[in-house]
């Protein structure tokens, strides 16, 4: 008769559902989670080696699904990952902070970067790069992660991205509450005079508040390129009697006194069936009004620079010129 399988203690496997499904080698060992233990767990599945002393507590089939559906739970568990493997002392800096604080927009691909309070070296690696930078006077925690102020990460960060993903994270940061305008401007001011400052320093300018998503504030900049900058963002609707009959993404007011809508369908709400029919009665109801033109793009067409820029300006310029 064969063995049950080996599990883990539940103490430990609220600790792993804290950190992302991650635990260290050391975290095993307080928890009575030996070296043999450990062997028998990872040939039966039950955990996976990840990177130097770092175990993960998901399978490789769960970790596939996530990956490809969930990028923010990518994000983070990519901090909890760089942040195990730095150890104590250690703060998130840059695109990490970002993420732990809550700004949309990173790219999933990046390296995280951590930085010690103490500002002593540290070896980076596939998983995390060790940085040596001031780091204010100021951290915080969130969720157990450790992070720079998002100001001090901004400032950081946004002169390393291309301008696309700058002016979108810049216009999440704003619209998340993560800085004010206080704040965007002292971000401004620590990323003067770093490597790459001098070709982001417009982008700043770009930000605008209204932007409620990363899909639409990568469309907003796409149309900006093509010379159709919307009129309005989170542009409202109304019939003839007053009703509000529902709210557009972006707005542009043609020549001929109607109005183009542009709607963006992202991964999430809008690809669920229900969310479908629900915007097609919408959709319905704006079109039905007699001055309103709409256009829909999907978050495939949004990612693809140049495509909702010349879109709209084939509908736009027309009315407008050339």
């Amino acid at each position: 008769m064969s063995r049950p399988l080996p599990i883990l203690p539940k103490k430990l496997l609220r600790l792993a559902a804290e950190q992302q499904g991650l635990l260290t080698i050391d975290q095993c060992d307080v928890h009575g989670v030996d070296r043999g233990r450990r062997a028998r767990l990872v040939a039966a599945g039950t955990l996976r080696r990840v990177a130097r002393r770092i175990l993960d507590t998901r399978s490789a089939d769960i970790a596939g699904r996530i990956a490809a559906r969930e990028h923010d739970h990518v994000r983070l568990r990519k901090v909890w990952l760089a942040q195990l493997l730095a150890g104590p002392g250690s703060v998130a800096v840059g695109r990490a902070a970002l993420v732990v604080a809550g700004v949309h927009g990173i790219p999933w691909e990046f390296i995280p970067e951590m930085a010690y309070l103490d500002g002593r070296y540290g070896r980076s690696s596939e998983h995390v790069v060790i940085r040596q930078m001031d780091l204010g006077d100021r951290h915080f925690e969130r969720n157990g992660l450790r992070y720079t102020e998002p100001e001090r990460a901004l400032g950081q960060a946004v002169p390393t991205m291309d301008r696309r993903t700058a002016i979108a994270v810049l216009d999440s940061a704003r619209h998340r509450g993560v800085v004010d305008e206080e704040g965007l401007a002292r971000a401004r001011e620590i990323a003067r005079g770093r490597r790459g400052s001098a070709g982001s320093t417009r982008w700043w300018d770009e930000s605008v508040e209204g932007a409620e998503s990363v899909l639409e504030s990568l469309a907003r900049t796409d149309c900006v390129d093509a010379g159709v900058p919307p009129d309005e963002l989170q542009v409202k609707v109304f019939a003839p009697d007053g009703t509000l009959l529902g709210r557009g993404d972006m707005g542009f007011r043609l020549a001929d006194g109607r109005l183009l809508v542009v709607e963006i369908d992202g991964a999430g709400v809008h690809s669920e069936l229900a969310a479908l029919f629900r915007d097609r009665s919408r959709q319905n109801a704006l079109v039905a009004q007699g001055g309103v033109l709409i256009l829909r793009f999907t978050w495939r067409e949004v990612r693809e620079p140049g495509a909702v820029g010349q879109a709209v300006r084939a509908v736009v310029r027309p009315h407008i010129g050339p």
